[in-house]
């Protein structure tokens, strides 16, 4: 809910960089999604194998503590992003997204998903983490709590050469959830920046009947 460094630095030396490099990759970074646009980029997972292979030093403990909080050699796309998040809000699966659905009323794909096996105890953690973001009175995505769509998500400020980007990624509603967000701003200075993009997109979903309050 507070984006806290500290904590996931604990975390990050605790379970070591092999262990969170493996599931990063389950959760899709490092990979292509598969999306049917062309061009993706696969992005980047390190490790110690790779550090040595492109950088030809050893992987220090700075390293993985960079890493914990998605810094330093790690690197990944909003769709990404979206896929990830969306495993929580799909009770645990890591789902190819597509353009479109279908034309009239033939489907143009088919689902394809894989499960990754985390426990409902642990996806619940993570999804009440998530909400209170938003729902906690001092979560860092409070912002969004007065469009009532019962929104859970998470922000960022990832630090670059310029001025950091800002990030959020989120899905709502949080007990039914429908809909998978992301917005990414390059050099924004933070993510608050980004949230404020986010809810001026979402209020006009509202305004237009799109979308309705929870």
């Amino acid at each position: 809910a507070h984006s806290c460094n500290v904590f996931f630095y604990n975390v990050g030396l605790r379970l070591g960089i092999e262990k969170i490099s493996v599931w990063a990759r389950k959760f899709g970074l490092g990979n292509r999604t598969g999306i049917d646009l062309p061009y993706e980029k696969k992005g980047i997972v390190p490790d110690a194998g790779w550090k040595k292979k492109h950088t030809k030093r050893p992987w220090f403990s700075g390293d993985t503590l960079n890493t914990s909080i998605g810094q330093g050699y790690l690197r990944g796309t909003p769709i990404q992003a979206v896929v990830a998040i969306s495993a929580f809000a799909n009770g645990g699966y890591i789902v190819r997204p597509h353009m479109l659905k279908r034309i009239g009323q033939k489907d143009t794909v088919f689902i394809n998903r894989d499960y990754l096996n985390i426990s409902s105890y642990n996806l619940d953690v993570v999804r009440e983490g998530l909400h209170d973001v938003v729902y906690s009175a001092s979560g860092t995505a409070h912002l969004l709590d007065s469009l009532g769509l019962d929104i859970a998500g998470k922000t960022g400020t990832a630090q670059n050469a310029g001025l950091p980007h800002g990030w959020f990624v989120g899905f709502f509603p949080y007990k039914s959830p429908k809909y998978s967000m992301c917005v990414l701003l390059e050099n924004a200075g933070s993510s608050h920046k980004a949230l404020e993009v986010a809810y001026k997109f979402l209020a006009q979903l509202q305004e237009d009947g799109l979308i309705g309050r929870k």
